[in-house]
């Protein structure tokens, strides 16, 4: 993290720049985001029921 530089695009971006490990700006663990997405699928069926039976 000590050799991360700010990147000086201003306050207006602050709020609203997502790095991503895309980006290659950011790391993160090739296990998190698999899990994030099968929790993400997990809550989608929870809520397609829920909103079936109104």
């Amino acid at each position: 993290m000590a050799r991360l530089q700010p990147l000086e695009l201003g306050d207006a971006l602050a709020d609203r720049l997502v790095l991503t490990p895309a980006c290659g700006l950011a790391g993160v663990a090739a296990d998190v985001p698999t899990g994030l997405f099968a929790t993400l699928r997990r809550i989608a069926a929870r809520l397609e029921d829920d909103l079936r039976r109104g």
